[in-house]
């Protein structure tokens, strides 16, 4: 498969193009006429649900009767939607129905014997048996009427699945894109050298630890004249990226100005970059360089606290 069908094949697999064209070209299909047409037959379809599950006492009589003789009418009005008889006025329901196919009517109906017990009772009861008709047979009837509205509703429904199925499938390629390129970037990045750092503070303030909002920082110190936290990378390695994240809470001012240190031995220091406003979250531009330690100080007396430092 060569890269184009390949792209083709992706972009119709989230978009649905050619499916949706399909599933409106069925809908543009049914004219005025024929929309006409099935809406009757929706409406006599409620009217006889209003009449199966009615919300008052109905008058004494056969419901299953009256409610063959809604469904004929709505199996009528959907033989004519479903009609390609254009210009021209629909005739009978019988002539209507021997336009029709046996088995598909049946795949509508749930089956040969359903579609057979309503072709019965429409085509082949005797007025004067009407009232006969029993609650079985008036289900049956009801079955092949409701699918045949539903069948010609298909087309409606499925471009509506097939436009929410497309918006779920860009969303699902937006976020994949997003994940593919969020670990891209973090590969280009490299790993957080601090995940296997070990970590030296000035001090540490005591009531941390019965306190929970210190306990999400990375460290806290006590009140101190120039508080700082140190980072032994273990060997020397080349940093190209620092990401520095305040206290989310409060007290950021504490933290300014903020000065960053590196070393290789712990006896010379470099500066790498000062912060002197507040932050929440800091990322300095210097060019890469090798140090094994990395020191954060606060030039002041204060306490130092960070949520986190992610070094690459």
């Amino acid at each position: 498969m060569n890269a184009r069908r390949i792209i083709g094949s992706a972009a119709e697999w989230t978009f649905r193009t050619a499916a949706v064209r399909e599933a409106r070209a069925a809908i543009a299909g049914l004219d005025e006429r024929r929309a006409t047409a099935l809406r009757q037959a929706r409406l006599l379809l409620e009217v006889a649900s209003l009449v199966k599950f009615p919300a008052g006492r109905l008058p004494k009589g056969s419901r299953p009767a009256a409610l063959v003789g809604l469904y004929r009418e709505a199996i009528y009005w959907a033989f004519v939607a479903r009609s390609a008889r254009d210009g021209e006025p629909p005739p009978g329901l019988n002539a209507l129905w021997a336009e029709q196919d046996d088995v598909e009517l049946a795949a509508i109906a749930g089956g040969a014997p359903v579609l057979e017990s309503a072709r019965r009772v429409l085509l082949e009861t005797p007025a004067a048996r009407a009232l006969d008709v029993s609650a079985e047979e008036a289900a049956h009837v009801a079955t092949l009427a409701s699918g045949l509205v539903g069948d010609i509703d298909a087309a409606r429904k499925r471009t509506n699945k097939l436009l929410a199925q497309r918006w779920l499938r860009i969303l699902l390629v937006v976020a994949v894109l997003g994940a593919l390129a969020g670990g891209v970037y973090r590969l280009l990045l490299g790993r957080n050298l601090v995940a296997g750092a070990k970590i030296r503070v000035s001090s540490v303030l005591p009531s941390c630890a019965n306190d929970p909002i210190c306990n999400i920082m990375l460290f806290h110190t006590e009140t101190e004249t120039n508080p700082w936290v140190e980072l032994d990378l273990g060997a020397a390695k080349k940093i190209r990226r620092i990401e520095v994240t305040n206290r989310m809470d409060c007290c950021q001012d504490r933290e300014v100005p903020l000065v960053i240190e590196t070393s290789t031995d712990r006896k010379q220091w470099s500066p790498l970059a000062r912060r002197d406003t507040e932050f929440t979250t800091w990322s300095p531009d210097f060019a890469p360089r090798v140090a094994r330690y990395v020191k954060l100080w606060v030039p002041k007396t204060t306490q130092f606290h960070l949520h986190d430092i992610v070094i690459r």
